[in-house]
């Protein structure tokens, strides 16, 4: 029993809603690592998210993203919370590793907060259709068999 109780937490959320806040607040309080898969990859690569994007383009971002996922569940199964980049619902891959693991907890935020957080990003605004998509996926992943606790922020 003890070792359900010490199994990582994912936490998966639309970009904004504030895995990151809750992430850092629950592994201080559970005294656990955190891990944010977008520092992860950032780290790996030697760039920002943004340049992998405009290097390998979004198709091989979310190849990378979705490598980090499974390395990171598989290598961290006990006593982290791993804070997911928002994107990483639009993986197939990453979708079908998220649905292994429990807990996965899905951080929701009021939609006008988010969009007012979104609404500052200007890369964001170059991309309106890549945030309709976000939303789509994020429906399709819950609707699509992933249990997940939502957390109100």
């Amino acid at each position: 029993m003890s070792s359900c109780k010490e199994k990582s937490i994912v936490l998966i959320g639309m970009r904004g809603a504030g895995k990151s806040s809750i992430g850092n607040a629950a592994a201080k309080a559970l005294k656990w690592d955190l891990l944010d898969l977008d520092e992860v990859l950032e780290a790996q690569e030697g760039m920002s998210c943004g340049g992998i994007v405009k290097q390998i383009g979004w198709t091989g971002f979310r190849e990378k993203e979705q490598e980090v996922l499974i390395r990171t569940l598989k290598d961290h199964p006990k006593r982290t919370v791993i804070s997911c980049g928002g994107g990483i619902v639009e993986s197939e891959g990453a979708r079908d590793a998220l649905k292994t693991h429990f807990p996965v907890i899905h951080v929701q935020r009021d939609f006008d907060d988010i969009k007012a957080y979104l609404d500052s990003d200007a890369d964001l605004n170059k991309n309106p259709a890549g945030f309709l998509l976000l939303i789509f996926n994020f429906l399709t992943l819950c609707l699509g068999g992933l249990i997940v606790v939502v957390v109100f922020t």
